[in-house]
């Protein structure tokens, strides 16, 4: 079986401030498969105005600091900062040129429909198949920092395949979607976690996990 894999962690949202929870709003995937697209968007602590970000990611590397395709903020606006929403809504009127050309028209197919936030199970085809996000307890004495460190292991028949290496993250991960494109081609894990750090408290951020099947 082909394989190939991509993991895109972001540890350092260009606009999301400490204290920030981001949401999500999934596009989905090129119609080949080899794309696959999200919204990111929240309120920046401390300022009140909301930002939101586009990100696309591809098969083409990995990276652990991957900046966004496109970033938005409500910093210069007058007036009363606008809500995430509004952030939100303006972004995807600037990335509607952006998503059509990248032609990321499949929502591709919800497979997290039951399971613990740390597991799920579904079938590829007629194979069993299951996600898991495994965790081991780390600490830091000099700087205070703890947390878990996790790993996404895919299990197909048996058989395991690690979409993320073990990376260290705040004391919080689970699983937000899990998604198969059409045709079953490839999969997208996202995930939300707790940053390591925070000015306010642990920063709860995004991760995604593209492979091809």
């Amino acid at each position: 079986m082909r394989r190939w894999l991509l993991t895109v962690m972001l540890l350092l949202p260009v606009l999301a401030l400490a204290g920030n929870t981001a949401e999500v709003e999934l596009v989905g995937f090129s119609d080949d498969g080899s794309l696959f697209a999200w919204y990111d968007f929240g309120v920046v602590d401390g300022a009140g105005w909301g930002y939101a970000n586009l990100f696309v990611i591809d098969e083409k590397g990995a990276s652990l600091t991957r900046k966004p395709t496109v970033a938005h903020d409500g910093s210069a606006a007058e007036g009363e900062p606008p809500s995430q929403a509004e952030v939100l809504a303006q972004l995807k009127a600037k990335t509607a040129a952006v998503v059509k050309a990248k032609k990321l028209t499949d929502p591709g197919v919800e497979l997290y429909t039951s399971g613990t936030a740390r597991s799920t199970a579904f079938t590829l085809g007629n194979r069993p198949a299951k996600l898991t996000i495994k965790t081991k307890p780390w600490a830091d004495d000099e700087s205070g920092f703890s947390g878990v460190e996790a790993s996404i292991v895919l299990t197909v028949q048996g058989k395991e395949r690690v979409l993320l290496a073990p990376t260290k993250v705040g004391a919080s991960i689970n699983l937000s979607s899990v998604r198969l494109s059409k045709g079953g081609t490839s999969l997208a894990v996202v995930v939300k976690y707790d940053a390591v750090n925070g000015f306010e408290g642990a920063d709860r951020r995004v991760m995604g996990v593209l492979t091809k099947l």
